[in-house]
């Protein structure tokens, strides 16, 4: 049996700065999607149009992040796609007073999850670019809670399939398979 340990590190800086939190994040913004059509094929990409709305009282100074992502609940299956960054940064910079918002658009290329009733959820990366250090800045992944209804009708007529069950961009971790070796070689 493999035996991980994990180290979490944090800065007393970022700590002791003042002003809300990502996790405050979470609770004041609300990410709504809604997809450029109804209807879509397997291997079809669409857009999703997404509404981040300030629910709060405050005002937040943030930004999105280059990480996100989205899944797609079939009738059969799950699948989606995450962009996983390491290191947090500022990719857009925003501003939103209680009860404003501010809308982007995602790719979503619908994989194969059965044909049917289906729904889009979308994950957004929003930034504290005033909580930053050497490794990035602080984050929070916020997800659209309801997601967004979609009929997928069957394959592209190129016959084309869409991506595997989870894409990422981030590198592989190659030290996961000494350890599993490691700890082998030690019975």
């Amino acid at each position: 049996m493999a035996v991980v340990s994990l180290v979490v590190m944090v800065s007393s800086d970022c700590a002791a700065r003042r002003g809300p939190t990502v996790e405050a994040f979470g609770r004041q913004l609300l990410v709504d999607v809604t997809l450029d059509q109804d209807e879509a094929e397997i291997g079809e990409t669409l857009g999703a149009r997404y509404r981040l709305r300030n629910l709060g009282k405050a005002t937040i100074e943030a930004c999105i992040g280059d990480a996100g992502g989205y899944t797609v609940i079939g009738s059969e299956d799950a699948r989606g796609l995450v962009d996983v960054v390491n290191h947090p940064s500022c990719a857009t910079h925003f501003s939103l007073r209680a009860g404003e918002e501010l809308t982007g658009l995602r790719p979503v290329t619908i994989p194969e999850v059965g044909q049917g009733s289906s729904k889009v959820v979308l994950w957004i990366q929003v930034v504290d670019p005033t909580r930053c250090d050497r490794y990035g800045c602080d984050a929070i992944l916020l997800k659209s809670p309801a997601g967004a209804p979609l009929t997928i009708r069957g394959r592209r007529s190129d016959g084309r399939l869409a991506a595997p069950r989870l894409q990422t961009k981030q590198a592989p971790r190659r030290f996961l398979p000494r350890v599993a070796r490691d700890v082998a070689s030690s019975r």
